[in-house]
């Protein structure tokens, strides 16, 4: 089972920093959910001439998380890896990646955000984790080499647990008698 803790204790150097983000960003981050299904995937490619094939064979996964897609030179699938298993004698010369894991960020997002998911490959890049990226209408996910799930949900909880604390302090109430910004402390000294 996956720890999806937002008090992690990983130190985490981010070349850019929570507050260094827009206030758009900042505000998606500490909202920010991370869902983690408890399932392997695989990534696989396959030639343009199994696009039918691929059509056919997949309909019997449609209530589960899939991705089909097609470009100029090649078809690629993310599906959970035992789905995988169950098809791939039918797809001769099929490219497989597997086993990945899948981490969501479970917050809707309008098309006009820009930059959260390349914090988010900043973040696992700093932490040597490559990444292979899916978008829906409304969210993000990533997956991840499965050896390298665990640290890659603690760096980016650290992250959004960072982005919450700032958040927090700026949207505080001020106390009587408190300043927002620097402060300073004086000693007296004895002698004085």
């Amino acid at each position: 089972m996956i720890r999806v803790n937002p008090n992690v204790s990983v130190k985490v150097i981010h070349s850019m920093r929570p507050f260094d983000l827009s206030r758009q960003l900042l505000a998606l981050f500490a909202k920010t959910r991370l869902y983690v299904p408890d399932v392997d995937f695989s990534i696989v490619g396959l030639p343009l001439l199994d696009k039918l094939n691929s059509l056919d064979r997949l309909r019997v996964f449609a209530d589960e998380f899939l991705s089909w897609t097609i470009d100029k030179d090649e078809i690629t699938l993310v599906l959970q890896a035992m789905s995988w298993k169950s098809i791939s004698n039918f797809f001769e010369g099929a490219k497989v990646e597997t086993p990945y894991r899948m981490i969501v960020f479970d917050i809707p997002m309008d098309l006009s955000v820009v930059g959260y998911l390349a914090q988010i490959t900043r973040i696992l890049a700093e932490a040597k984790i490559g990444i292979f990226a899916i978008s829906t209408f409304e969210k993000d996910a990533i997956l991840v080499k499965s050896e390298h799930l665990q640290r890659a949900v603690d760096s980016l909880e650290t992250f959004i647990a960072e982005c919450r604390s700032i958040r927090s302090q700026q949207y505080s109430p001020l106390k009587k008698g408190k300043s927002v910004g620097l402060s300073f402390s004086h000693r007296r000294s004895p002698n004085i």
